[in-house]
């Protein structure tokens, strides 16, 4: 199984090293990305990815040494100040932050002072390095439906705007005002250390209690070197809430906490539910918009990155903010060449208009990029969004999930998807499920039968009607 890459952390794919570049939040120049396009032109195979998390990854970087490596990105920015931290620099936040009219605050300086926090705290090297924290500032994409081991979240209080702090999507009663609210993040990471996973052993659930508890000596240090031999833990959140009560974590929160808080009654409201945006949005404070198009399953190229950066050079300032749903927001754009700047995305290949959000479709790299695929399913999630498209009706089955995985491990999408099309062992083609996960499809809920990739679009439509059929009163 491939290591988690980072900027300067490679993992080794069929078509060559990769590299992630963590984007916090989205934000990026377009001078950053055109050293991106460099460094996939130069020393890869061209191949450019942009995540379900807003990062970006490099491929096939066959012919580039570290230090090299190190020297560009470093140079455009795109390292952090403590390197070492580069992997746990998991922060989701609204693409629209700052830009918006309807947030409560601006998260991107919250975005920034956690990440810097974060390479403020070496202890939480030991994090996992898949543990992830959200902060949402109140906007129109409720960001922090985002899957999530650490959020923040703003709300109104009798005393200002404060962020509730949030565990695996369930809020908690702490809150924080902006200035503290990363130290809170930081605070519930190191508490999440000290808990057992439910596969440790007593001696390993003695270590992480000494190891991380808030305060001690010399036994803090020999702890976690007894730790950091034993390799790798997992304390995510996400994972330790299945055994773990909340109220135990929480009650030994307090414990970790350093900067002021305060403790705030929890209501439950609706389940909270992303809402990604397209097109053209107005740009608060300002006669400016803000123009996103879609990138269809994130697939780029260094032509097509640095057509991008044009854009943004063109229309806008050059600044571009990246998104989960995949759509790239060029803001500070004049209104009268919005439709002009439209054109022109939809002309070089991107998606224009809202039918991209209707049915998200996801698929991992396939044949080309990992040695666990034998199928393009790249090539056949493409067909699948095509066959939707060319209907003109994709509207009427949202919200539809697909996902098309070329092994059980379901990269790229592992939660349950509305249908699933799992490539077979002797890669003849595809089983086909509903509502189910790679990591653990449903055998009950298997479409009889063996479908190629020929007939994939076709069968995955009309079980999106079926599902659409059962759905309605």
């Amino acid at each position: 199984m491939a290591q988690t890459p980072g900027a300067l952390y490679f993992s080794h794919m069929r078509d060559g090293p990769l590299i992630r570049i963590r984007l916090p939040g989205g934000r990026v120049r377009a001078d950053q990305l055109r050293v991106v396009a460099a460094l996939a032109q130069r020393f890869g195979n061209g191949r450019i990815d942009l995540t379900n998390l807003a990062n970006l990854q490099v491929r096939g970087l066959r012919r580039v040494r570290p230090a090299a490596l190190k020297a560009a990105l470093g140079g455009a920015g795109l390292l952090p100040r403590a390197v070492w931290a580069d992997r746990f620099r998991n922060i989701q936040g609204d693409p629209l932050a700052g830009l918006a009219g309807d947030e409560l605050i601006d998260a991107g300086p919250v975005i920034d002072a956690l990440d810097k926090a974060l390479q403020g705290a070496p202890v939480l090297e030991a994090c996992h390095n898949k543990f992830s924290y959200v902060v949402d500032g109140g906007g129109c994409s409720n960001i922090a439906a985002l899957p999530h081991d650490v959020g923040l979240v703003a709300q109104e209080s009798a005393r200002g705007i404060r962020f509730r702090l949030y565990m695996a999507g369930v809020p908690t009663s702490f809150c924080a005002a902006p200035d503290h609210a990363p130290a809170m993040a930081v605070a519930a990471a190191k508490m999440a250390l000290s808990f057992p996973d439910r596969k440790d052993t007593p001696l390993m659930t003695f270590l992480k209690r000494v190891a991380y508890r808030p305060q001690g000596g010399g036994s803090r240090v020999l702890a976690r070197g007894a730790l950091a031999l034993a390799g790798a833990q997992e304390n995510r959140i996400r994972r330790l809430i299945r055994h773990i009560p909340l109220e135990a974590m929480t009650a030994r929160l307090a414990g970790y906490l350093d900067a002021p808080f305060e403790r705030l009654e929890v209501k439950m409201g609706q389940e909270r539910k992303l809402t990604p945006s397209i097109g053209a949005l107005a740009q608060k404070g300002s006669d400016l918009m803000l123009c996103g198009f879609g990138v269809p399953l994130g697939r780029l190229d260094a032509g097509r990155l640095t057509a991008i950066v044009r854009l943004a050079d063109e229309y806008g300032k050059g600044e571009l903010r990246l998104s989960p749903w995949h759509v790239v927001f060029i803001p500070h754009v004049e209104a009268q060449r919005v439709q002009e700047l439209r054109q022109v995305a939809g002309a070089l290949g991107f998606i224009i208009d809202e039918t991209f959000l209707h049915i998200d479709v996801s698929a991992c790299s396939g044949a080309g990029g990992c040695r666990g695929a034998k199928l393009a399913t790249p090539d056949h999630a493409l067909a699948i969004m095509q066959a939707f498209a060319a209907h003109g009706d994709s509207r009427r089955f949202a919200p539809l999930s697909v996902h098309v995985s070329g092994c059980p491990k379901g990269c790229a999408h592992r939660g349950r998807s509305d249908i699933l099309a799992l490539e077979r062992e002797d890669a003849s083609g595809y089983y086909v499920y509903e509502h189910s996960a790679a990591l653990a499809p449903q055998k009950h809920s298997r479409v009889e039968g063996t479908i190629s990739a020929k007939d994939l679009p076709q069968v995955i439509r009309e079980l999106a009607e079926k599902q659409r059929a059962q759905s309605e009163p």
